[in-house]
């Protein structure tokens, strides 16, 4: 029979593999090089940030990534500063509000996908949209009932889902992140730490995996969670 450990051994020494390749190419200071965490800064430039209105001042808070490097080459954890700099408020101290608003943030984007709307490709001649699938088929994809002339694709497709949920995930993940950065800024985070408290930064750790354990929970729920060979065949074993 088929050995699923060994399929699951192997699809993790590439994903590593391909990890390595893209620290090893990021030697620039460019901030989307800082999300080359398995699908590249390429892939999460579609994703939406996390954003939040503060409890005290209603300022819109927009996390791209899990530090904030400033001009000054020194960064911040957003978990101890509001963007607005005359507000007080730390959103470390408000880490249920967090997750309440990563859970609405992900129900929106789950309700995007089931909504399955439908637009053209053409995006400056026609622009249609619509949720109704049509009977016409052009290049093995449905034809366009507007302008008979382009295809229509799946605004937000289960690939774009699955993207959005590993971008939220990698946003609280420090290590993961400190390992798709370049030495430059890694020395930086490492500065950072050292001045601050030891229960500062171990409150900031154990807040960033509380967060990225909440994200982990709604992704094992996913198709794309993991793939189990013995689970696909599981219909043809009888029990003796």
């Amino acid at each position: 029979g088929l050995d699923s450990s060994k399929y699951k051994a192997r699809q993790q020494k590439n994903y590593l593999k391909d990890n390595e390749n893209n620290i090893e190419n990021n030697d620039d200071d460019d901030f989307n090089d800082e999300l080359l965490l398995g699908e590249g800064s390429e892939a999460f430039k579609q994703c939406d940030p996390f954003v939040f209105p503060c409890v005290q001042c209603d300022t819109l808070n927009f996390w791209n990534a899990p530090f904030i490097f400033n001009e000054d080459k020194t960064c911040i954890s957003p978990l101890l500063r509001c963007k607005n700099v005359n507000c007080s408020s730390q959103p470390i101290d408000h880490v249920v509000y967090l997750r309440n608003r990563l859970t609405l943030m992900i129900n929106k984007a789950i309700r995007r996908y089931y909504q399955n709307w439908l637009r053209c490709d053409d995006d400056t001649c026609c622009a249609f949209r619509t949720r109704q699938t049509p009977l016409g088929i052009l290049h093995k994809r449905h034809l366009c009932t507007s302008c008979s002339k382009s295809e229509l694709i799946t605004e937000y497709d289960d690939r774009q889902l699955n993207l959005q949920l590993r971008f939220l995930k990698q946003l609280f993940n420090i290590d993961a992140y400190k390992n798709s950065i370049n030495r430059t800024k890694i020395e930086q985070v490492d500065a950072y730490f050292k001045t601050l408290s030891v229960d500062v930064t171990r409150s900031i750790h154990k807040n960033m995996t509380e967060l990225q354990l909440h994200i982990d929970r709604i992704i094992q729920k996913s198709g794309y969670a993991e793939v189990c060979i013995s689970n696909l065949f599981a219909q043809f074993y009888f029990n003796a």
